[in-house]
């Protein structure tokens, strides 16, 4: 049967590397147990050595001046393939040992004795030893402090990793609530402008409906009506799209769904879904991209919802005989959307508020279009969690440009 603690183990090279201890800062604690271990040893010099496949490295030292030594030469590696404190009474004695430049040169050594500190999974990641350049012995008193100290050696080093994935822990459950504040906020949000946006819409029906069913609304009166109805209909449509498109990216896992995108292919869906819109307008649709983009991993769900909302948005405010320009490229890997129109534009302090989601910007567009600012607010959350950042730039009556941005 193969020995799980031979120095090139995958497996005890895996626990040592979990440990993320090799080349950290010397720590007072160790400091004090080699010196504590070098007086009742009786010895000048004594190490915590851990062994990964190359190299032993002394985590703390007392009496000697090395930092590592190649694991070739290392009498520790002899030492982590024992269960019990490995000794050598004269290395000059030792044909494993006698050719060794630890002995033929500095630091000279003799004598060594090692305990193996043996992990909770029971693989031997180094050891507490002690050195003499003088042949000797350790009393088996001696040779049970060793080992005690070897094993709180272990525990502060498991301590120590377990305090920090506790910690590491904490920062996530605390991005975590953040995250989790921020969504209920925004979901507030969302519910103050539904609650306010479609209750207008819903009323008015009611409305209408009472009086035609009390015949205080004449056929042809209502037939007048019909058309504000189904503008009506259509705003209560619309709020109601972008809450389902919201609920959706909020959904388990959505957020996170990423699909093989041809950037091409998805302007054209999301120009061809709101060319109806555009041309009742008489305003135009341009699509400009950059031959060269690639096949991109995108959340593709996502950024329609988004592009849909710009577009649209910008028809809003455009009269006849304006256009929507919709461009892309890629940026120091960043995907850049830009959503450009010619139509009435807006002045900074309009900016400032469109993403903001403590402001409530509703504003009619060209033709007496309702809006709730809702859209943008969801827009602003959906490249958020993308990753992507989003603004806006504009100038009364110089048209409006939206921008944003997508890591690859």
């Amino acid at each position: 049967m193969v020995n799980k603690n031979t120095f090139d183990s995958e497996e005890r090279l895996k626990v040592l590397e979990a440990l993320d201890v090799m080349d950290t800062e010397a720590e007072h604690e160790l400091n004090e147990i080699v010196e504590l271990a070098s007086k009742i040893c009786n010895k000048p010099v004594s190490l915590i050595s851990l062994l990964d496949k190359n190299r032993q490295w002394f985590k703390a030292k007392v009496g000697i001046d090395l930092v590592e030594t190649p694991v070739g030469i290392a009498f520790c590696k002899h030492a982590i393939e024992q269960n019990n404190v490995f000794m050598v009474e004269d290395a000059t004695k030792d044909d494993r040992f006698r050719d060794n430049p630890l002995v033929t040169g500095y630091p000279d050594i003799r004598f060594y004795a090692g305990t193996p500190l043996k992990t909770t999974e029971g693989y031997n990641i180094g050891t507490l030893c002690v050195l003499d350049n003088k042949p000797g012995d350790l009393t088996p008193d001696q040779q049970d402090a060793l080992e005690i100290l070897g094993k709180q050696v272990v525990k502060h080093l498991e301590l120590k990793k377990a305090f920090k994935t506790l910690q590491e822990k904490n920062k996530k459950i605390e991005v975590q609530q953040n995250e989790l504040k921020q969504l209920l906020s925004f979901k507030d949000k969302i519910f103050a402008v539904v609650g306010h946006d479609l209750q207008g819409p819903i009323n008015g029906l009611v409305q209408v409906m009472e009086l035609l069913n009390s015949g205080g609304l004449t056929e042809e009166e209502f037939r007048g009506v019909i058309p504000v109805l189904a503008n009506q209909v259509k705003i209560a449509g619309d709020i109601l799209d972008n809450i389902l498109a919201w609920a959706k990216s909020q959904h388990s896992g959505a957020v996170m769904h990423k699909q093989s995108v041809v950037v091409r292919d998805l302007l054209s869906e999301v120009l061809g879904t709101l060319s109806s819109d555009a041309d009742k307008k008489g305003v135009k649709m341009i699509m400009n991209l950059s031959n060269d983009i690639p096949v991109l991993n995108l959340n593709k769900d996502a950024i329609t919802i988004v592009l849909r909302n710009l577009i649209k948005n910008s028809v809003k405010f455009c009269n006849s005989g304006d256009s929507v320009g919709v461009d892309c490229g890629i940026d120091n890997n960043m995907l850049t959307f830009t959503v450009k129109d010619t139509g009435i534009g807006f002045d900074d302090n309009i900016a400032s508020k469109l993403f903001n989601p403590a402001e409530h910007v509703t504003t009619f567009g060209t033709a007496r279009e309702k809006g709730t600012g809702l859209g943008l607010l969801i827009c602003k959350n959906l490249v958020e969690l993308n990753g992507g950042r989003i603004w806006a730039e504009g100038r009364p009556n110089q048209g409006a440009s939206f921008y944003f941005t997508i890591p690859l």
